[in-house]
């Protein structure tokens, strides 16, 4: 098969990830050499206090095609994120995380299948083998998600698992939230406020096999709460 000729950014947030990132960046980086002509892997250190950041950078020495960014102090995934966003220069933008929930070999099939679009909204077509813990919260937040925007969520099962996003359009729906909960769905909601070509497409999700998930913090849950609020009440006041 030929390679794609698109130039996609892959962009991995990873916070003390060193017994998964080895794993991580070989497959990636098999995959999209694989796949496409033109490509870039972005990961972003959120201020990893293990061997994460020398990990990256040895292979970042050795391959021009790896971007590492480095917080001084443990952020956010919104935060990181939004810098990691910001940095890609790909036409397609997608996000993924170091236990690689996603796998790459997806990619190419979900961008040609889907294509056009400006942002491709990806659903885990089956979420088991995450903590009790983790789904609760995912539920918790789709719940939350649907009672505060019920016109533009009807469509969407999941919001927080991944995006494709098209570079052009990035900073009409850069979300203002850095919240780990909020920061996706805000940009899908500024999407279609915006009336932008969004799809929905499914993928199946590879549960987190080694290390420990950063997911679901309680202070992180009463932040995506507050940015959810504050959303709609600008919203509301837009509208008056």
């Amino acid at each position: 098969m030929n390679k794609s000729g698109e130039f996609v950014s892959v962009i991995i947030p990873v916070y003390n990830e060193k017994n998964l990132i080895n794993d991580a960046i070989l497959e990636t980086l098999e995959v999209l050499e694989k796949d496409f002509d033109k490509y870039e892997l972005i990961i972003i250190d959120d201020g990893s206090t293990d061997d994460t950041f020398e990990i990256i950078s040895r292979y970042a020495d050795k391959n021009k095609n790896i971007i590492v960014l480095k917080h001084a102090n443990n952020q956010n995934l919104g935060s990181s994120l939004y810098d990691g966003f910001f940095k890609a220069a790909g036409d397609y933008l997608i996000f993924n995380s170091a236990d690689l929930p996603l796998s790459p070999e997806n990619i190419r099939t979900l961008l040609e299948n889907n294509k056009p679009f400006d942002l491709l909204n990806i659903e885990r077509r089956k979420y088991s083998g995450a903590s009790a813990w983790r789904q609760t919260v995912s539920l918790l937040n789709k719940i939350l998600l649907h009672l505060l925007f019920p016109l533009n969520t009807k469509d969407f099962r999941d919001m927080n698992f991944t995006v494709i996003i098209k570079k052009r359009i990035l900073e009409s729906v850069m979300p203002q939230s850095k919240s780990p909960g909020f920061f996706m769905p805000e940009m899908l909601l500024r999407a279609k406020y915006k009336k932008m070509n969004v799809k929905i497409a499914q993928a199946e999700y590879n549960p987190r096999h080694k290390g420990k998930s950063h997911f679901g913090k309680i202070k992180d849950i009463i932040w995506s709460l507050y940015d959810m609020i504050c959303f709609r009440l600008d919203l509301n006041t837009r509208r008056k």
